[in-house]
């Protein structure tokens, strides 16, 4: 399962409210399907890594352990970040761009008529 859902984090991104330690953005400028997507999956990806070294706690705390300090906390997740495979979030760009569609169509979001330059 996934720790929060697709369409609650594209509207609280493109409201500029920075869900799940995303960037805040300009609600009236809006963003990039890609980079909306990037986010998403940084998020995903942080969730998991959080929710890995909270089970470590735990088995810490079921030992007679001590937690880790918030030092090691974050640590332990940079950790965990770097060892997690991308495709572990099963997260595919296609599906995210279909999502889109379907709030295109529903005029849930519009387009800005900005264009971002691709380049190699």
């Amino acid at each position: 399962m996934r720790p929060f859902g697709c369409g609650v984090f594209i509207r609280d991104f493109l409201l500029g409210l920075g869900p799940f330690g995303s960037p805040n953005i300009d609600p009236k400028k809006g963003a990039a399907t890609q980079d909306i997507f990037y986010h998403y999956k940084l998020a995903l990806h942080t969730a998991y890594a959080e929710e890995a070294v909270d089970r470590e706690n735990k088995q810490r705390i079921d030992a007679g352990k001590s937690i880790y300090s918030p030092e090691e906390y974050a640590e332990r997740v940079d950790r965990y970040l770097k060892r997690l495979p991308y495709k572990l979030v099963k997260a595919r760009y296609y599906s995210f761009q279909r999502y889109f569609h379907w709030l295109k169509q529903l005029e849930w979001v519009e387009p800005t008529g900005e264009e971002v330059r691709s380049a190699m």
